[in-house]
């Protein structure tokens, strides 16, 4: 009878135990899912930054003295100008090597004549958007043509785009600074808004073929024939990196918010969280990770297009300016608030 008493007791202080176990395990894996603190990269602002593939290096602009492009070595905390002095672009696009950029700089005739701007270009009216090519290794920078516009990098070295002339919409392949371009596509019925990305041999863009409509297209620059994907949708678009889902912004009673859409169906779903492209990276063929911003916290929801469930990973504190700018390299998650740089590591 003794002994059966005993084994009961054990039995169970053996069972809290496990349940004690359990429940540390728990709370610790939801603090680190819901408490992660960012971590800022440097104490420097970082316009367009851009994180190397091997994230040893950062590339960026910064206006607070010389108004140049910088490199920050995230080892050894070196800072190093890469670029000559320049008035501040209004975007940057980089080439994937980070070795050559293409800078959209709107034209401020008053100041840039004054005070002799590199970005001076004869002939051009007060704030018209310029467009210029900028080569890190030899320094050069070089005006392109201003009927070039919507700009993808095609490789190291080429670009693809949109050029207008004459009501006539097409869509060339050029060295970087538009030398030896060819048309690789007329779209003389469609007006494009937006090219977004290439996908090997297939560019996506969005396009107006008659008032009011925006359509998503699929290109296949070797057919010159764009196939209708999404029909009327949303103004930010971007494609899965296998090329097979968009996700894109929708508007409802002054709300943006998220939907998603497999390509080869357009059967359209919604996310169920308000966000913007801006706020949001793809991390990898299915999920999709965005960072919406509200009561100064910022939640980073990932949304799995094969389950159609949302997991909140992450919410952080104290960022009421919002995040942009997100570039996911390998589990590491940067991105801009306020135009400083941190990172976080996630596990989707």
């Amino acid at each position: 009878m003794l002994f059966n008493k005993k084994l009961i007791i054990w039995i169970i202080v053996a069972v809290l135990l496990i349940a004690a176990i359990i429940i540390v395990i728990y709370s610790k894996k939801r603090a680190a899912e819901t408490s992660k603190t960012p971590e800022q990269v440097a104490q420097q602002k970082m316009l367009w930054p851009k994180v190397s593939a091997d994230q040893k290096n950062i590339y960026y602009f910064n206006n607070d003295k010389e108004p140049a492009f910088f490199q920050y070595n995230l080892d050894t905390k070196e800072i190093k100008m890469v670029s000559s002095t320049m008035d501040t672009p209004d975007e940057v696009i980089w080439s994937p090597d980070l070795k050559k950029a293409i800078l959209i700089v709107i034209y401020d005739k008053y100041i840039f004549e004054k005070y002799n701007s590199p970005f001076i270009k004869s002939g051009t009216a007060d704030q018209t958007p310029t467009k210029w090519t900028y080569d890190f290794e030899t320094k050069k920078l070089m005006p392109l043509n201003n009927n070039i516009s919507q700009i993808l990098w095609f490789d190291d070295d080429r670009i693809i785009y949109n050029f207008f002339e004459e009501k006539t919409t097409k869509i060339n392949l050029a060295n970087y600074d538009g030398t030896n371009w060819q048309t690789i596509a007329n779209l003389n019925t469609i007006f494009i808004d937006q090219l977004i990305s290439m996908n090997q041999d297939k560019l996506f863009f969005a396009g107006t073929p008659g008032e009011g409509i925006r359509n998503l297209y699929e290109l296949d620059i070797k057919t010159d024939s764009p196939v209708e994907k999404i029909k009327d949708i949303g103004e930010g678009v971007l494609i899965s990196p296998d090329g097979l889902t968009a996700v894109f912004e929708t508007s409802e009673n002054n709300q943006t918010s998220l939907s998603w859409s497999p390509l080869e169906n357009s059967k359209i779903s919604k996310s169920g969280f308000e966000s913007t492209i801006t706020q949001t990276t793809w991390l990898n063929q299915s999920k999709f990770l965005s960072a919406p911003n509200q009561d100064n916290t910022t939640d980073l929801m990932v949304y799995d297009t094969t389950t159609a469930k949302v997991k909140k990973i992450a919410s952080l504190k104290n960022f009421s300016q919002g995040v942009n700018n997100l570039q996911l390299i390998n589990n590491t998650l940067f991105f801009t608030s306020n135009n400083y740089l941190y990172k976080i590591l996630i596990k989707p």
